[in-house]
Formats: structure tokens, C-alpha cells, sequence
């Protein structure tokens, strides 16, 4: 015969409930952990973007021809 808990309940049935408890704990943080990866990889994107965009308007306001470079080489060299 198996023996009962305080709460009338065997000591099989208490194992179960708390199986259950950690497993939904468990699928609770795994599923916050996916929300978090998602999150995360947003705003590396984002970060991404905004690098991309400021590299953009710098191209803008040099223009794509390269002429600054030549600029830069000659202050370079009176260095």
C-alpha cells in the first residue's frame, strides 16, 4: 500500500504534480528565451540599419566618385 501525504496525496501523485509544474515552468522560459533571441536579433537589424544608413549619407554628402580620397591621401602625407 502506498503512503499519503499530509495532503492525502501518495508521494507518486505529488512527483507527478510537480513534474508538471517544472515541465510548464520549463516550456514557460523556453518560449521567454525564444522571445528574447527574436528581440535580440531585431535589434541587431536595427543597429545594422542605422550603420548602413549613416555610411549612406556620408556617401551622400562626399558623393561616390572617390575625390575625397584624394584629399585625405594628400593630408596624409603632410603629416
Amino acid at each position: 500500500m502506498e503512503e499519503k501525504s499530509q495532503s492525502g496525496m501518495s508521494q507518486a501523485d505529488l512527483y507527478r504534480r510537480e513534474i508538471a509544474q517544472l515541465t510548464k515552468e520549463k516550456y514557460t522560459l523556453y518560449k521567454r528565451i525564444k522571445e528574447l533571441v527574436e528581440e535580440n536579433h531585431l535589434l541587431k537589424w536595427e543597429r545594422d540599419e542605422e550603420f548602413a544608413n549613416k555610411r549612406m549619407d556620408i556617401i551622400g554628402q562626399n558623393g561616390n566618385t572617390g575625390e575625397h580620397y584624394e584629399i585625405v591621401d594628400e593630408q596624409n602625407r603632410n603629416k
